[in-house]
Formats: structure tokens, C-alpha cells, sequence
């Protein structure tokens, strides 16, 4: 039932099915069964992009199979775990579980198990640069998939030894084996293939300024990645014939390419938007469907020891109706306290999405200024770095707390956006301790953005081109993680600072938002604002330590 629900794409009902199967494996104490009960359980929530859940079912298969010594399961489970770390860009765990499957070696029967595993190698150590050790993995996977006539392994991973040869510089080289590599997957049909080896082609011929050259490959493919929904590829291709007809001096196809890919970047920014809405989403309903499931089964426990009390002696049904009042009461405290919670991070959200409008407002009517200006490659830079900051402000917005090299990645993207807004007329600054660590310390996103806002909104507005200043340190100081703003703008005035009346309404959400991080996350965040007057203005956060 579980596998006809999967295969209608119902995964909801599918792992509801696979659980049920999983009871009676375990009630029949039959191994191999809960093994592949675990796996299937698995396998759904890796096709929901559930990859913490299916890591989590898949670890458990890996050990029932073990057990039993299972080894050719076994295989595939690990491998399902190393590819899912693999797409979530944890390399260092995905080879750990690659390696596993290495040390089962000897077990492994199937030719074209071993090639993948192999091609998976090869590829994590190209992404991060081991190309030594990528070039080995390649060589052996190509041995295995020559063997058992793997015909796609192998043009996959000529493909891999062209991209690597193109990032080494070894330009005739690459040529040679992406021309290969066409005609491989036009050989065995697979189209996706053959738009990114035309493509990689195009950038090469564009580097070495054989612009007829490059065009002559890139407009081959273009119907191509539109019937196949490559719209990544799309968007890549509609660039490299706005720069080649560009260098071309075609500039009336060229208009027309540029908007083409303004279209199309536009439209890739909205997907990778949905798709995120579409994660929460998804994440949400499946953890509320858990509630209710474990909320079922308590109650069903709870039935199931009111009959069973019923043939006990009277003074133990008395001891078992009080340990349920207590157990009642209990239950009702923990519930309000987590109602509490609950309501103090929605407030948390609510205030941290209090401070994006003004700066997304900004930001697209300096787009439109570019656009209505006739600054293509400005209005292109602009969106850019736009939609790199709006991403880290979503992926920011759905936790309490985000890496220190995040929310400099954040500042850094902000202060640059905000550069090009009001045409380079300050400079800006971000200094990292070195005795901080960008990987391990923690802290609550967004915290200072409102007021480096202030710092570029009302101090540099007086200023000339070039002589403002906005400075951001993070330091550590005793145990704890400093963050300042430092600008050379007009400041503020003695009167105002601690003056309610004068308060801004950065300075009011940020004393909330502290107040709400220190019941919600205990931290006790301390704040304050100096004003140098016509100096500038300096404002602190001090934030413990959270890893």
C-alpha cells in the first residue's frame, strides 16, 4: 500500500503506510523487514526534501542491516545517506558514509553501484577543489563503468575531467573533452547534458574572444534547455549571447538578450523564493501531522491503562487516579509555558519583519532609477546583490539564532547595496577578530541592521563623495561577543539620548527584540547608543556567547 501511494506521489499517505508495516515487522520480530520498512520510510521523506527526517530513518535502517549482516542493503542505505549530506553541501559527513561503503568493498557485486559511488567522489572533491584526488576517483569510476557498458557514467564523468581541466587552465584540453562529451549524450539522447557541455563550450570561446565561435555553440541549445524547464541553463545562455553580441557590436540583439536575461534571473529569484515559502510550508504540516499522531497514541495509551486498572485492587486504582491528575496538571503547565514560548517567538518574527519594508522599498526604487537611467549592468549588479541580501534575510528569518558568518555575509551585502544606492559617497568597513570563530559562534540575526540604517540614512546624508564612514567590529570582550557601529556623521545631540520622546523606532524594536531574546533564548543582550555629537555616533551590543 505504502509503495501505490509513492508511486501516485502521495508521500504523506505512503510513510503513514510504511509505519504501519513497520509495527508488524516489529511485531512479527522479523529484521530484515524492519529494515526495509525503515529504508522505504526513508526514501519518502527524501523525496519530500525532508533530509533531516530521511537521514534519521535511513542511520536506523543502516543499523538493523548491520545487524543481520545485510551487506548489499546496507550499501544502499549509506549511499542515500552520503548523497543527501551531498546535497546539502556537508561534504566532509557525505564522504564519511562514502568511505563506509569503501571499507564493504569486497561485498559489493554490482559493477555500476561501485562507478556511482566512485562519480560521487569524484565529484565532492572537484566541488572542493581536491582536483588530485578527484582526477583518482574519476579514473577508477570510468574503469568500472567501461566495464558493465555504463554509457551515461561515462560521458558523466568526462564531463567532470572537462570542468576541472576548464578551472586549471587547461583551455585545449577542456575543448577536446567537452566536444567529446556532446556528442556522448547526444549519443544516449540526454538533452541537459548536452546544454551545459554547449554551454561551459560558449564561456570558453568567449574567454579566448572567438565571439562567432562562442555564439555558434550557444544558439544550438536554446530550444533545448526551453523544452527541458533548464531555466538555470536558460538564464545562463540569454547572458552569454548578451556579452558575446556585445563584444560583437551587435547592440539592438544584444538589448534584446539583456532583457531576456533580466526575465529570466527575475523569474529564478521567485522560484528560489517559492521553494523556500514551499519548505516551511511542508515542514510545518509535517510536524503538525507528528503531533497529532503522538497526541493519538498517548491517548490510546492512556484508554489502554484505565481497562487494565479496572482488575487491580481499589487502593492501587486510587494511586493511579491521582498519578493522573498529576500527570494532568503537568501537562496543561507544560503546554501553557510552550503556548508562551510559542507567542513571544511569533512576536520575535513579527518585530525582526518590522525592519525589511523601508530598507526593500529603498532598495527597489534605486532599480528603478538604474533601469529608468538606461544602466543595465548597474540595475543587473543591483539585483544581484538584492536578492543575495533578500535570501540571507529569509534563510535569517526562520531561525533565533544564525552563524556569526552569515550575518557578516548580511552587513557586508547591506553596506554594498547601500554604497551603490547613494553613489559611493561613504566607504565602509567590517573587522573580525580573529579570535572569533565565523563557523561555531552564534548570535541573533538582524540585530544591527537598523541601526546601520541609520548610521547611511542620516549620517552620511551630509556628506560629501567619499568622506563618510560607517565602521562595524565584531570583537570579543571577556566571554562575550561584541558588535559596534560606528559612523562619522552629524550624531546625536546629549538631549536626545535616553530622552523617550526622541527615541527612534529602531531603538524601540531593538529593546523589545532583546527583551524577547532573553526569555526565549536567556541571553542577556546589553545595548547602548554614544553619540560623539558632530562627531559621529557609536552604538554597542554586547551578546554572550552561543555555539
Amino acid at each position: 500500500i505504502g509503495m501505490c501511494y509513492g508511486l501516485s506521489n502521495n508521500l504523506d499517505e505512503a510513510i503513514v503506510a510504511f509505519k504501519k508495516s513497520l509495527e508488524y515487522n516489529i511485531e512479527i520480530n522479523d529484521s530484515s523487514g524492519i529494515g526495509f520498512s525503515l529504508n522505504n520510510i526513508a526514501i519518502a521523506n527524501h523525496f519530500k526534501g525532508q533530509y533531516d527526517k530521511a537521514v534519521e530513518y535511513y542511520i536506523q535502517a543502516c543499523k538493523v542491516r548491520e545487524a543481520i549482516c545485510d551487506t548489499t542493503t546496507l550499501v544502499a542505505s549509506l549511499i542515500s545517506v552520503g548523497e543527501i549530506f551531498r546535497l546539502k553541501e556537508e561534504y566532509s559527513k557525505s564522504e564519511s558514509y562514502y568511505t563506509k561503503v569503501l571499507n564493504l568493498k569486497s561485498s559489493i557485486k554490482n559493477k555500476e553501484t561501485l562507478s556511482y559511488l566512485y562519480s560521487e567522489l569524484a565529484l565532492i572533491n572537484k566541488i572542493q577543489g581536491n582536483y588530485d584526488l578527484a582526477f583518482t576517483y574519476i579514473d577508477t569510476a570510468l574503469k568500472y563503468s567501461k566495464e558493465v557498458g555504463y554509457k551515461r557514467g561515462l560521458v558523466t564523468l568526462k564531463s567532470y575531467q572537462a570542468s576541472i581541466n576548464k578551472t586549471l587552465g587547461n583551455i585545449d584540453d577542456a575543448i577536446v573533452l567537452y566536444k567529446e562529451t556532446i556528442s556522448g549524450y547526444e549519443d544516449i539522447g540526454f538533452e541537459p547534458g548536452i546544454v551545459q557541455s554547449n554551454i561551459a563550450l560558449g564561456e570558453i570561446y568567449f574567454d579566448k574572444e572567438q565571439y562567432s565561435e562562442a555564439l555558434k555553440y550557444i544558439e544550438s541549445i536554446g530550444n533545448k534547455a526551453k523544452n527541458n524547464n533548464l531555466l538555470d541553463d536558460c538564464t545562463q545562455i540569454a547572458e552569454l549571447k548578451y556579452k558575446i553580441n556585445k563584444a560583437l557590436g551587435n547592440n539592438s540583439i544584444a538589448l534584446i538578450d539583456l532583457e531576456n536575461y533580466m526575465v529570466l534571473k527575475d523569474s529564478l529569484f521567485n522560484i528560489g523564493k517559492e521553494e523556500k515559502i514551499l519548505e516551511v510550508e511542508t515542514k510545518y504540516q509535517t510536524a503538525e501531522k507528528e503531533k497529532q499522531i503522538a497526541l493519538l497514541d498517548k491517548e490510546n495509551k492512556i484508554k489502554e491503562q484505565k481497562i487494565v486498572s479496572r482488575n487491580y485492587l481499589l487502593f492501587l486504582l486510587a494511586t493511579l487516579i491521582l498519578f493522573t491528575i498529576i500527570l494532568a496538571i503537568s501537562l496543561v503547565n507544560r503546554r501553557k509555558i510552550n503556548s508562551e514560548l510559542e507567542i513571544e517567538r511569533n512576536r520575535h518574527q513579527l518585530l525582526r519583519s518590522q525592519m525589511n519594508p523601508h530598507f526593500i522599498y529603498n532598495a527597489l526604487s534605486a532599480i528603478q532609477n538604474f533601469i529608468l537611467q538606461n544602466e543595465p549592468l548597474d540595475s543587473i549588479t543591483y539585483i544581484s546583490e538584492f536578492s543575495g541580501v533578500m535570501r540571507r534575510v529569509l534563510e535569517g528569518s526562520r531561525y533565533d539564532l544564525v552563524l556569526l558568518k552569515d550575518e557578516i555575509e548580511l552587513v557586508n551585502g547591506y553596506l554594498t547595496l547601500q554604497k551603490l544606492r547613494f553613489d559611493n559617497i561613504f566607504e565602509f568597513e567590517v573587522i573580525v577578530d580573529d579570535k572569533l570563530n565565523l563557523d561555531l559562534h552564534k548570535l541573533p540575526p538582524m540585530l544591527s541592521q537598523p541601526f546601520i540604517e541609520n548610521a547611511v540614512e542620516h549620517g552620511m546624508r551630509s556628506k560629501l563623495n567619499g568622506e563618510g564612514k560607517i565602521t562595524v567590529r565584531y570583537y570579543l570582550e571577556n566571554s562575550d561577543i561584541v558588535v559596534s557601529i560606528e559612523d562619522n556623521g552629524s550624531g546625536i545631540s546629549t538631549s536626545q539620548i535616553g530622552n523617550k520622546k526622541h527615541e527612534s523606532m529602531a531603538t524601540m524594536i531593538t529593546k523589545e527584540r532583546i527583551e524577547n531574546i532573553k526569555k526565549i533564548q536567556k541571553m542577556n543582550i546589553e545595548f547602548d547608543i554614544l553619540s560623539k555629537n558632530k562627531l559621529g555616533t557609536t552604538v554597542k551590543f554586547k551578546i554572550p556567547q552561543k555555539r
